[in-house]
């Protein structure tokens, strides 16, 4: 009896502590799962910031280039260059391409986001202004599909396109000027774009990369 006795007060007390320690594990289950919760939103709104900062830079980036391909490609300078610049005398040629050069040189210069231009036309270049070392090959170019693209622009568009180069790819923005063939070809600073994307990877297991 006394055995008997003995083992219903060791249920007993088993059922009790049990009764007692359920409210705790659901206020933990609870607090877990709010804690989660919150993190995964403080975390979603971080990410969602992150993103839309990046849009706002690489926005900005092509924003300037834009503007800047605008102002050069109305340039009557660019236009006479790229419609008859062959028509030309030599003293007519090397007079163009200095007003071409005052006119390029300090957007190069100071523009962060170009590391040069180039005025094109029919096969030749006729004007270049580089930061650094390129290898921009324009019969390549011409030959290639992309050419056959910018064909079917109008004046007021621009592409992006790659090609490669010694170290990897080099990024170009171009622009067709006027209606015989001629263009401007700007290449772009590749470090700001690969600058963004490296803030913007938090964690070296996320990576973050431009589609269009």
């Amino acid at each position: 009896m006394i055995r008997k006795k003995g083992k219903l007060r060791t249920q007993l007390v088993i059922i009790f502590l049990l009764i007692s320690m359920i409210p705790a594990i659901v206020i933990m289950g609870m607090s877990i799962s709010l804690t989660t919760r919150s993190t995964k939103d403080l975390v979603g709104i971080y990410t969602e910031k992150i993103i839309e900062q990046l849009n706002y830079n690489i926005d900005n980036y092509i924003g300037i280039a834009r503007g800047v391909m605008g102002d050069v490609a109305s340039s009557t300078f660019i236009q006479t260059a790229t419609s008859r610049y062959q028509t030309l005398g030599a003293s007519e040629q090397s007079a163009l391409r200095a007003d071409i050069n005052d006119k390029i040189a300090p957007i190069v210069k100071t523009q962060d986001v170009l590391n040069g231009i180039y005025v094109c036309g029919q096969g030749n270049v006729y004007y270049q202004n580089l930061k650094v070392q390129d290898s921009f090959d324009i019969k390549t170019f011409e030959a290639s599909s992309i050419y056959q693209e910018v064909q079917s622009l109008n004046s007021t568009e621009f592409m992006w396109f790659l090609m490669d180069n010694n170290s990897g790819k080099d990024i170009y923005l171009i622009r067709k000027v006027g209606t015989n063939g001629g263009y401007v070809v700007f290449l772009m600073n590749n470090q700001i774009l690969v600058e963004l994307l490296n803030l913007a990877n938090v964690d070296e297991c996320m990576s973050l990369a431009i589609l269009d």
